[in-house]
Protein backbone atom coordinates (compact mmCIF):
# COMPACT_ATOMS: atom_id res chain seq x y z
CA UNK A 1 0.00 0.00 0.00
CA UNK A 2 3.21 1.94 -0.30
CA UNK A 3 3.79 4.57 -3.05
CA UNK A 4 7.25 4.77 -4.06
CA UNK A 5 8.80 7.13 -6.16
CA UNK A 6 11.24 5.80 -8.94
CA UNK A 7 14.41 6.97 -10.37
CA UNK A 8 14.32 9.34 -13.39
CA UNK A 9 17.65 7.31 -15.05
CA UNK A 10 17.58 5.41 -17.80
CA UNK A 11 19.96 2.46 -18.00
CA UNK A 12 20.23 -0.75 -20.11
CA UNK A 13 20.07 -3.25 -17.21
CA UNK A 14 18.67 -2.91 -13.88
CA UNK A 15 20.63 -1.41 -11.09
CA UNK A 16 21.82 -4.25 -9.05
CA UNK A 17 19.84 -3.96 -5.46
CA UNK A 18 21.71 -2.58 -2.83
CA UNK A 19 21.82 -5.36 0.01
CA UNK A 20 19.52 -4.89 3.34
CA UNK A 21 21.49 -3.59 5.81
CA UNK A 22 21.14 -6.33 8.90
CA UNK A 23 19.12 -5.08 11.99
CA UNK A 24 20.94 -3.92 14.62
CA UNK A 25 20.25 -5.50 18.19
CA UNK A 26 17.89 -2.67 19.54
CA UNK A 27 16.25 -2.91 16.54
CA UNK A 28 15.54 -6.57 16.40
CA UNK A 29 14.28 -6.50 19.70
CA UNK A 30 11.75 -3.98 18.99
CA UNK A 31 10.50 -6.47 16.35
CA UNK A 32 10.77 -9.24 18.26
CA UNK A 33 8.35 -7.11 20.91
CA UNK A 34 6.21 -6.35 17.96
CA UNK A 35 5.68 -9.73 16.55
CA UNK A 36 5.42 -11.44 19.66
CA UNK A 37 2.71 -8.60 20.24
CA UNK A 38 0.54 -9.05 17.51
CA UNK A 39 0.94 -12.90 17.33
CA UNK A 40 0.73 -14.06 20.96
CA UNK A 41 -0.40 -10.78 22.89
CA UNK A 42 0.56 -8.75 25.86
CA UNK A 43 -0.18 -11.26 28.52
CA UNK A 44 2.63 -13.50 26.84
CA UNK A 45 5.04 -11.34 25.11
CA UNK A 46 7.64 -11.34 27.98
CA UNK A 47 11.51 -10.82 28.43
CA UNK A 48 12.04 -14.61 27.41
CA UNK A 49 9.83 -14.40 24.66
CA UNK A 50 11.47 -11.54 22.98
CA UNK A 51 15.01 -12.56 23.57
CA UNK A 52 14.21 -16.09 21.77
CA UNK A 53 12.63 -14.24 18.94
CA UNK A 54 15.66 -11.83 18.35
CA UNK A 55 18.52 -14.62 19.40
CA UNK A 56 19.85 -12.15 21.36
CA UNK A 57 20.62 -12.59 25.37
CA UNK A 58 19.00 -11.18 28.33
CA UNK A 59 22.10 -9.25 28.56
CA UNK A 60 21.06 -7.10 25.52
CA UNK A 61 17.80 -6.69 26.25
CA UNK A 62 19.05 -5.21 29.65
CA UNK A 63 21.56 -2.76 28.15
CA UNK A 64 19.40 -1.63 25.30
CA UNK A 65 15.77 -1.51 27.60
CA UNK A 66 16.79 -1.48 31.22
CA UNK A 67 13.46 -0.78 31.89
CA UNK A 68 10.69 -3.43 29.93
CA UNK A 69 8.17 -0.68 29.58
CA UNK A 70 10.58 1.09 27.53
CA UNK A 71 10.84 -1.67 25.31
CA UNK A 72 6.87 -1.65 25.02
CA UNK A 73 7.07 1.71 24.47
CA UNK A 74 9.46 1.53 20.91
CA UNK A 75 7.23 -1.17 19.82
CA UNK A 76 4.16 0.60 19.97
CA UNK A 77 5.96 4.15 18.71
CA UNK A 78 6.85 1.64 15.70
CA UNK A 79 3.80 0.41 15.26
CA UNK A 80 2.35 3.89 14.89
CA UNK A 81 4.79 4.69 12.69
CA UNK A 82 4.10 2.19 10.28
CA UNK A 83 0.10 2.22 10.35
CA UNK A 84 0.31 6.54 10.04
CA UNK A 85 2.73 5.84 6.70
CA UNK A 86 0.36 3.43 4.91
CA UNK A 87 -1.31 5.93 2.16
CA UNK A 88 -5.04 4.45 0.74
CA UNK A 89 -5.89 4.79 -2.70
CA UNK A 90 -5.59 8.03 -4.35
CA UNK A 91 -8.80 9.57 -4.77
CA UNK A 92 -9.95 13.12 -4.97
CA UNK A 93 -12.13 12.76 -1.60
CA UNK A 94 -12.50 15.17 0.68
CA UNK A 95 -10.85 16.00 4.07
CA UNK A 96 -13.29 13.85 6.49
CA UNK A 97 -13.66 11.38 3.99
CA UNK A 98 -9.70 11.34 3.26
CA UNK A 99 -8.91 10.66 6.85
CA UNK A 100 -11.75 7.91 7.05
CA UNK A 101 -9.70 5.89 4.21
CA UNK A 102 -6.26 6.08 6.16
CA UNK A 103 -7.97 5.12 9.01
CA UNK A 104 -9.59 2.35 7.58
CA UNK A 105 -6.57 0.59 6.15
CA UNK A 106 -4.61 1.77 9.62
CA UNK A 107 -6.92 -0.69 11.48
CA UNK A 108 -6.39 -3.52 8.93
CA UNK A 109 -2.82 -3.55 9.20
CA UNK A 110 -1.29 -6.61 11.65
CA UNK A 111 0.37 -4.02 13.93
CA UNK A 112 -3.05 -2.21 15.10
CA UNK A 113 -3.56 -5.79 17.22
CA UNK A 114 0.09 -4.91 19.40
CA UNK A 115 -1.70 -1.07 19.62
CA UNK A 116 -4.86 -2.77 21.08
CA UNK A 117 -2.32 -5.19 23.65
CA UNK A 118 -1.03 -2.15 24.68
CA UNK A 119 -3.53 0.25 25.05
CA UNK A 120 -5.82 -2.93 27.04
CA UNK A 121 -2.50 -3.22 29.13
CA UNK A 122 -1.54 0.50 30.48
CA UNK A 123 -5.43 0.75 31.48
CA UNK A 124 -4.13 -2.53 33.63
CA UNK A 125 -1.17 -1.47 34.64
CA UNK A 126 -0.87 2.50 35.63
CA UNK A 127 2.70 2.26 35.70
CA UNK A 128 3.14 0.81 32.26
CA UNK A 129 0.27 3.49 31.26
CA UNK A 130 2.79 6.20 32.15
CA UNK A 131 5.83 4.81 30.69
CA UNK A 132 3.11 4.62 27.30
CA UNK A 133 2.44 7.81 27.42
CA UNK A 134 4.54 9.16 24.51
CA UNK A 135 4.11 6.47 22.87
CA UNK A 136 0.90 6.49 22.45
CA UNK A 137 0.39 10.13 22.01
CA UNK A 138 2.03 9.41 18.84
CA UNK A 139 -1.07 7.99 17.47
CA UNK A 140 -3.06 11.22 17.69
CA UNK A 141 -3.21 11.66 14.22
CA UNK A 142 -5.40 8.22 14.00
CA UNK A 143 -8.00 9.49 16.50
CA UNK A 144 -8.01 12.92 17.48
CA UNK A 145 -9.64 15.80 15.07
CA UNK A 146 -7.83 18.67 16.28
CA UNK A 147 -4.16 16.53 15.04
CA UNK A 148 -5.74 15.15 11.94
CA UNK A 149 -7.34 17.46 10.48
CA UNK A 150 -7.56 21.32 9.61
CA UNK A 151 -9.97 23.23 11.95
CA UNK A 152 -11.34 24.59 8.58
CA UNK A 153 -12.23 21.24 7.41
CA UNK A 154 -14.28 20.04 10.77
CA UNK A 155 -17.38 22.25 11.78
CA UNK A 156 -19.89 20.11 15.15
CA UNK A 157 -21.64 17.73 12.95
CA UNK A 158 -18.32 16.72 11.37
CA UNK A 159 -16.61 16.35 14.89
CA UNK A 160 -19.65 13.91 15.73
CA UNK A 161 -19.16 11.92 12.11
CA UNK A 162 -15.41 11.70 12.86
CA UNK A 163 -15.65 10.33 16.41
CA UNK A 164 -18.36 7.73 14.93
CA UNK A 165 -15.71 6.42 12.10
CA UNK A 166 -13.20 6.83 14.85
CA UNK A 167 -15.16 4.70 17.21
CA UNK A 168 -16.56 1.76 14.58
CA UNK A 169 -12.61 1.81 12.89
CA UNK A 170 -11.37 0.84 16.42
CA UNK A 171 -14.42 -2.07 16.98
CA UNK A 172 -13.48 -3.47 13.19
CA UNK A 173 -9.99 -3.72 14.57
CA UNK A 174 -10.68 -5.22 17.70
CA UNK A 175 -13.11 -7.72 15.39
CA UNK A 176 -9.91 -8.53 13.72
CA UNK A 177 -7.48 -8.79 16.34
CA UNK A 178 -9.55 -11.45 18.60
CA UNK A 179 -10.64 -13.18 15.45
CA UNK A 180 -7.80 -13.07 13.57
CA UNK A 181 -9.79 -12.41 10.19
CA UNK A 182 -12.48 -9.40 9.03
CA UNK A 183 -15.58 -9.69 10.48
CA UNK A 184 -18.27 -11.12 8.36
CA UNK A 185 -20.10 -7.10 7.89
CA UNK A 186 -16.71 -5.37 7.89
CA UNK A 187 -17.13 -4.18 3.72
CA UNK A 188 -21.03 -3.22 4.39
CA UNK A 189 -19.98 -1.16 7.52
CA UNK A 190 -16.91 0.84 5.88
CA UNK A 191 -19.31 1.43 2.88
CA UNK A 192 -21.71 2.94 5.46
CA UNK A 193 -18.67 5.02 7.24
CA UNK A 194 -17.24 6.30 3.90
CA UNK A 195 -21.02 7.97 2.65
CA UNK A 196 -21.08 9.41 6.24
CA UNK A 197 -17.46 11.11 5.59
CA UNK A 198 -18.73 12.09 2.14
CA UNK A 199 -22.06 13.57 3.19
CA UNK A 200 -19.86 15.32 6.01
CA UNK A 201 -17.40 17.11 3.83
CA UNK A 202 -20.40 18.32 1.24
CA UNK A 203 -21.79 19.25 3.99
CA UNK A 204 -18.87 21.45 5.34
CA UNK A 205 -18.27 22.71 1.87
CA UNK A 206 -21.21 23.76 1.30
CA UNK A 207 -21.02 25.74 4.91
CA UNK A 208 -17.66 27.23 4.01
CA UNK A 209 -18.98 28.47 0.19
CA UNK A 210 -22.07 30.31 2.28
CA UNK A 211 -19.19 31.86 4.53
CA UNK A 212 -17.13 33.30 2.36
CA UNK A 213 -20.49 34.31 0.00
CA UNK A 214 -21.60 36.05 3.46
CA UNK A 215 -18.15 37.77 3.89
CA UNK A 216 -17.75 39.04 0.37
CA UNK A 217 -21.72 40.68 0.65
CA UNK A 218 -20.79 42.86 3.87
Amino acid sequence: MYVHGVSGRSSSRPADPSPARPLSARDRLVESALASLIEIGFSRTTGVEVCRRAELTRGALNHHFPDYGQLLAAALGTAYDRILAVEPPASDAGPIERWALRGVAGVRQPEFKAIIELWLASKNDPELGQTLTDAIALGAPMFDPASALDPHDIDARGNAVFNTIKETCIGLGVGRATGGVALEHEESVVSVLLELARSADQNGAAQNTNAQSTKGNR
